[in-house]
């Protein structure tokens, strides 16, 4: 799980409850593992369950990094990350509100002096119906807003996403649609930080609008096309492959 904004709503295409109210994951079927290529390269992430069932562990390797994600009744505690010789390369922590929505993200890197250093914070504001509907990026400490998403929902599901800067001009727009399906990585603790992931159906079709005019999409639109086992959940959308226990 790595927040990168304009990342987060484009390169993801290619591809809150209390402790006592969540039974992880939905439908009575736990995830085992979704392997993927992207680029040409390889991934996989693993999910690791205590006896009550209950998120204890995640481990995601890619192009020679692996990150660890640590739990702790579902929720998540910590995430390291580790290069080739397994030493940390950086760490996120987690913030929590008083009901157990996530409130901030910060995200540790090593400085000249071997130290972890907060250089990042991700800040999520909700909307009334518990939806994550801004999402602040800060740079430094103590970190000043360097850039934000506003995010519009209608059925549970995102609508539109804009990416701003600091001084609020707007740099990218993203319209998305949907299947009829419930969304297999809505309410896993994995997937709780991006809020393209907490929706309530399958990301389908997205189009994006690049305001700045420096990138240019590889996809117009880009499309996830979905295959599913005979119970209705995902089994693969376009390079990733998923397992159940």
């Amino acid at each position: 799980m790595k927040i990168y904004f304009t990342l987060v709503l484009i390169a993801v295409l290619f591809s809150n409850c209390k402790e006592d109210e969540f039974v992880p994951p939905l439908f009575g079927v736990k995830l085992v593992s979704i392997a993927a290529e992207y680029q040409g390269k390889d991934g996989t992430i693993y999910f690791d369950y205590d006896t009550a069932g209950l998120l204890t562990q995640v481990e995601e390797r890619f192009d020679g990094d692996r990150l660890e994600y640590i739990y702790a009744v579902n929720r998540l505690q910590k995430i390291l990350t580790y290069d080739l010789q397994g030493e940390i390369k950086n760490m996120d922590s987690v913030a929590y509100s008083a009901n157990e929505q996530v409130e901030k993200l910060y995200r540790f890197y090593k400085d000249e002096n071997d130290q972890l250093t907060k250089l990042y914070t991700y800040e999520y504001l909700y909307n009334n119906r518990g939806e994550i509907s801004r999402l602040n990026y800060y740079y430094g400490p103590p970190g000043e807003i360097t850039q934000y998403i506003t995010f519009d929902w209608e059925n549970g599901n995102i609508t539109r996403a804009k990416e701003f800067n600091k001084n609020d001009h707007l740099l990218f727009e993203t319209v998305l649609n949907y299947d009829h399906k419930r969304n297999f990585k809505r309410n896993n603790p994995y997937f709780l930080f991006d809020p393209l992931n907490t929706t309530e159906n399958n990301e389908v079709k997205t189009e994006v609008t690049d305001h700045t005019g420096l990138y240019d999409s590889a996809c117009h639109p880009c499309t996830l096309v979905y295959e599913y086992n005979s119970s209705g959940y995902p089994i693969r959308y376009n390079d990733h492959f998923i397992t159940y226990e």
